[in-house]
């Protein structure tokens, strides 16, 4: 399992499935919807206490410290700010990572604002270790894809990883019907 956030190449890397947010799907390569996120910016209540706390996105320019995840392509933008959005903002970032569990110990130790995925952050947004800010300038939702190499036969791996992904994570939304059609054509799968 690697943990990286950039599109590598399946075939070349050997890589059999991706999971990623917005990157767009080689020629070779199949890309579906698998769930639903968004980017919430947030930093930890002392540091909100001795900063202050933003109400709009220039105050992100005055006496803010914003750790941004290097692999974006903005460094130190903000990313899914709703579409008549787009401020250029001069934020200081005194601190950067190319890794989003460090980019959330930072802000955990009041280090500066960050901006992550929901999942990431959930347990520390509900109970209070992380304040979420300027929710309004974001868009709600946006995808989650699965990427695998486009072949006229997919590997039974492959293929089987994807029908128990989707009956781990989504039976709640699954029809009966669809989750007894995936058992009858991966024989042995238990729940």
């Amino acid at each position: 399992i690697l943990v990286e956030e950039r599109m590598p190449g399946l075939e070349n890397e050997q890589i059999d499935i991706i999971f990623g947010v917005n990157w767009p799907a080689p020629l070779d390569t199949t890309r579906k919807i698998i769930g639903k996120t968004r980017y919430v910016l947030c930093a930890s209540r002392p540091y909100l206490d001795k900063f202050g706390t933003p109400k709009n996105l220039k105050d992100l320019e005055i006496n803010h410290n914003y750790i941004p995840h290097v692999g974006r392509k903005n460094k130190n933008n903000l990313v899914n700010l709703k579409e008549n959005l787009n401020p250029i903002l001069n934020i200081n970032s005194n601190l950067k990572s190319n890794n989003a569990e460090f980019m959330k110990k930072f802000a955990l130790e009041n280090m500066g604002i960050i901006q992550l995925h929901d999942y990431m952050i959930e347990e520390e947004i509900k109970n209070g270790s992380l304040i979420e800010i300027l929710k309004d300038n974001f868009k709600q939702e946006i995808p989650i894809y699965i990427y695998y190499q486009r072949h006229r036969f997919v590997q039974p791996k492959v293929r089987n990883f994807v029908n128990l992904f989707w009956l781990l994570t989504l039976r709640k939304n699954i029809p009966d019907a669809v989750i007894a059609r995936l058992r009858r054509s991966n024989p042995g799968q238990s729940e």
